[in-house]
């Protein structure tokens, strides 16, 4: 009897977890700080071989570009050498034309939000990024509310819309009007609608 006991209660006996795995937090899924170091640590690592491989790999094509163009010359083939800049200024001109064009209009729409002439007079001589900060903040601030619609809580109550005919609340609240014509009431009716 004794024997089933010990049995028993050896068997019913739960091992707590080991204290490697709850230090390493590996029983709950997450990954142990020192993997995660480590991990780091090689991206970082390979990163840095990336961008070093990188600049060796801009030097040697850039070194190419200048011994290409240098046995051109010496060859005598300088219509080529000439066609091949005269193609690379082609390219550069149309991307600062089309740079240019959209300064000039971002820096017109921006001055035509200025409705103040100090304003202007303040914006005319900044550049183009702090013009936009300059402009964002004045009206930001300059800016008042203009929505001339009644709150939510001061809403009217009862017949009408709060006036006294559907003719007034026509008038006065088209867009209330509007909106409360096309609903319809608890019992089938559409308000404001007369036959």
């Amino acid at each position: 009897m004794e024997e089933n006991k010990t049995t028993q209660t050896e068997a019913t006996q739960v091992n707590p977890p080991s204290t490697e795995a709850s230090k390493n937090n590996v029983s709950e899924g997450n990954i142990p700080q020192s993997r995660f170091n480590e991990v780091n640590a090689q991206k970082n690592e390979f990163k840095a071989q990336n961008q070093d491989l990188q600049s060796q790999l801009d030097k040697m094509k850039a070194d190419k570009e200048t011994s290409r163009q240098k046995q051109l010359a010496e060859d005598g083939k300088w219509k080529t050498i000439a066609e091949e800049k005269t193609a690379e200024l082609d390219k550069a001109s149309v991307v600062v034309k089309e740079y240019e064009e959209y300064k000039t209009n971002k820096r017109s729409s921006l001055m035509e939000t200025l409705t103040e002439d100090t304003d202007k007079s303040i914006a005319e001589s900044l550049p183009l990024d702090k013009l936009e900060l300059y402009v964002s903040k004045v009206n930001k601030t300059s800016s008042l509310p203009t929505n001339t619609s009644r709150a939510a809580n001061n809403q009217p109550v009862g017949d009408f819309g709060g006036y006294s005919s559907y003719a007034e609340w026509a008038a006065k609240d088209p867009k209330g009007y509007e909106e409360a014509n096309g609903q319809v009431n608890m019992s089938g009716i559409p308000v404001g609608v007369t036959d």
